[in-house]
């Protein structure tokens, strides 16, 4: 069984501030049969080591600087989600994108949670920039205008959930 934590009805999925003030409740989550799981099979497991499936990002959505990508377990996870951790230089930055129904990389739909491992960030969420630290995270949704920048003076680290929207859902 997994469980999630959904809000009273109309309230949407738990995700603050939406739920504010408003207690969850835990129910059985249903079965979706997603073409991930390549691999995990019951009762096994894996191990997956720093630089085992690495890219390099040179100026993500028009940002700065070379940007190093772990991916984790690529679709070998059973969610259809990306598991990566970035690395981004001193002075280089993601840049302001979203990704709404014409998103040119093929993510239509897809939302991200970033979190801070280590390192400063500056990260803008439509008009509001915001400064973040080791411990630090935030969500944003598929037509929130998303961006992260390095203002510290070592390498910014961080882990990125992706939940890829329906390009990979079905593939």
């Amino acid at each position: 069984w997994f469980f999630l934590l959904f809000c009273p009805p109309g309230r949407g999925p738990l995700l603050p501030p939406r739920c504010a003030g408003v207690s969850p409740q835990l129910v059985p989550a249903p079965r979706r049969h997603w073409r991930y799981g390549h691999g995990m099979e019951s009762g096994k497991a894996r191990i997956q080591r720093s630089g085992d499936n690495a890219v390099v990002w040179a100026d993500l959505h028009d940002g700065t600087g070379d940007i190093v990508v772990n991916r984790y377990f690529e679709r070998a996870l059973p969610w259809p989600i990306e598991f990566e951790m970035w690395t981004i230089p001193v002075d280089g930055h993601e840049g302001l994108h979203a990704h709404g129904p014409d998103d040119p990389d093929g993510y239509a739909g897809a939302r991200e949670v970033y979190l801070i491992v280590e390192g400063s960030a500056r990260i803008t969420l439509g008009d509001v920039s915001h400064a973040l630290g080791p411990g630090d995270a935030f969500v944003a949704d598929p037509a929130t205008p998303r961006g992260i920048a390095n203002v510290g003076s070592g390498p910014l680290r961080l882990v990125v959930l992706n939940d890829p929207g329906p390009m990979l859902a079905d593939s």
